[in-house]
């Protein structure tokens, strides 16, 4: 599961083969691994040379919780000028992925905003 979260960032779960009733919480920057922890009383592990630099551990329940909280404070109409004013890079990353699956909905429904890329920030 990927997921973008007002006042904490962006995560990719997954189940933990170790014991299935938790959920391994990746995270591509210490900062919003550390929301997260701070938001869940979880532990931040350090994995700088894996695929995700930052893991939080924890049950799954405790992530449903967190993610019943986020979607309950939504008080925006526009995810991408609510997230991440403060965090330019952050804020590009998503612009991007936000625009890669406008790219793949356009390619399979045959609609979509903007055919160009114009619109995103220039690297």
């Amino acid at each position: 599961m990927w997921v973008f979260v007002k006042d904490a960032g962006f995560f990719s779960a997954v189940e933990n083969h170790a014991d299935r009733l938790q959920v391994i919480v990746r995270a591509r920057c210490r900062q919003h691994a550390e929301a997260l922890a701070a938001k869940t009383k979880a532990v931040v592990e350090w994995t700088p040379d894996s695929d995700y630099c930052a893991r939080v551990v924890m049950p799954k329940t405790t992530w449903a919780d967190f993610l019943s909280d986020a979607a309950l404070g939504i008080c925006y109409n526009n995810v991408k000028g609510a997230i991440a004013n403060d965090d330019d890079d952050f804020r590009e990353a998503m612009f991007i992925c936000w625009a890669a699956m406008n790219d793949f909905q356009r390619e399979r429904e045959g609609v979509g905003a903007y055919s160009d890329k114009s619109h995103l920030p220039n690297r």
